[in-house]
């Protein structure tokens, strides 16, 4: 056996010659060329290593005494069905060099060798083993793609039925809970009535507050569990997709809270003709509840001011927003608005039961978009919202961008 190492070869290469002069002759000038040669006279000892070590082509002798070529290569075959073998062989036995390559050779060099005609033949064989190396690592990145996605696709089908039935159970708590509550609370409710109606006069002044109190907080979790059920709704119903004018919906919405509030005198700036494809109930829930905030949180304002409308960007959609001039927040705050249950004021200044965000931020999601706020104290705020790929349309018609609302004040 002969081995040479050369600090930068361009391939392994295992070489079979039982003519011990020819085989140190053949590996010291394919070392001159930049090859690590590994040499054995010997089929049987140079098949001992194939398994122990790397290769990346074999020339192999046909004849020779102990083991001839054919069966060499195939012997090395079954050791590495992806190793590149070439035979050598002399003028004389071309029939049988056609034979060791119908057996797995890839080809032939014909004895006596030079370099012009030896060269060509390595470098085709050395890139025909990278592009079998490459297929191979093709077919097994294959085969873990098909089985990550079988795995995957399990997984997905599995969440999928947990979380249809979470959802199933959550619906059913909630109906439970719902239904479980408001019994007791219309109990609550009527007797505190009758204490009030029937039992005033013998009640002073701090049991009638009292009383009082129990009645308000009959009231606060009847609204609680209006809203939890509201909540519930939104995660729970399925999306009826339909053109929808939002301006025309948040009128009607101001319309309906200067019913309720009359003495109130608010601006309301509405852009008009402001189309979208959604789910017309979950949208105006959404928008009744944003609207309502801003109406809300400007009571105390002696000018309050509202404004909808939207923001063109470079994208295919619209950034819709609704602000307002009202008490504002801490803008670190910000990401808890949305957070079930995270008021930023306290129940004296603004009632509320924290959930009206949250309902927001829910119906958006489930409409593919975000919703996000900015405001500052005592300066308002801005809460901003997208939708999906459904792109919507924007309708503008021929007319200022300001909409008397009846009663209510339009200016921009």
């Amino acid at each position: 056996m002969t081995t040479t190492d050369n600090p930068t070869p361009h391939a392994r290469l295992l070489i079979v010659d039982d003519e011990a002069a020819q085989l140190r002759a053949l590996c010291d000038t394919l070392e001159m060329e930049g090859y690590f040669t590994t040499g054995f006279t010997s089929a049987r000892a140079a098949l001992a290593v194939v398994g122990v070590q790397q290769f990346d082509l074999v020339l192999t002798d046909l004849t020779m005494p102990e083991m001839n070529g054919i069966e060499f290569l195939q012997a090395v075959r079954e050791v590495d069905a992806n190793i590149v073998s070439i035979v050598m062989t002399g003028h004389g036995t071309i029939d049988t060099a056609v034979a060791a390559m119908k057996a797995g050779a890839l080809d032939y060099i014909l004895k006596p060798f030079t370099l012009r005609m030896m060269l060509p033949v390595l470098d085709r064989a050395l890139t025909i083993r990278s592009l079998r190396s490459e297929n191979v690592q093709l077919r097994r990145a294959e085969e873990t793609i098909r089985r990550l996605n079988a795995n995957l696709e399990r997984c997905v089908e599995e969440r999928t039925t947990q979380l249809i039935e979470a959802n199933r159970e959550l619906e059913a708590f909630s109906h439970s809970v719902s239904h479980d509550l408001r019994a007791p609370l219309r109990a609550l409710d009527g007797f505190s009535k009758i204490l009030m109606e029937e039992y005033s006069d013998q009640l002073d002044e701090r049991g009638r507050g009292y009383v009082g109190r129990v009645g308000d907080a009959v009231e606060r979790m009847r609204n609680l569990i209006e809203d939890l059920m509201r909540l519930s709704h939104v995660t729970g119903v399925e999306l009826n997709r339909r053109d929808m004018d939002l301006s025309a919906i948040i009128g009607t919405i101001v319309e309906d809270l200067k019913t309720q509030e009359p003495a109130r005198s608010v601006d309301v700036s509405i852009e008009p003709g402001v189309h979208c494809r959604g789910d017309t109930q979950l949208m105006r829930i959404a928008l009744e509840n944003i609207v309502g905030n801003a109406w809300k949180f400007t009571r105390n304002e002696a000018r309050a001011q509202i404004e909808f409308g939207v923001r063109r960007g470079s994208g295919p959609g619209l950034t819709y927003f609704i602000r307002d001039n009202g008490a504002g927040f801490k803008e670190e705050y910000a990401a808890n608005l949305f957070a079930p249950f995270r008021r930023l004021h306290t129940a004296a200044e603004f009632p509320g039961t924290g959930i009206g965000l949250s309902i927001v931020q829910r119906v958006i999601r489930r409409h593919g978009g975000r919703v996000w706020a900015e405001g500052s104290v005592g300066n308002g705020a801005v809460i901003y919202f997208t939708l999906d790929g459904h792109r919507p349309e924007q309708r503008l018609m021929e007319r200022p961008n300001t909409e008397s609302l009846g009663a209510t004040d339009a200016s921009h």
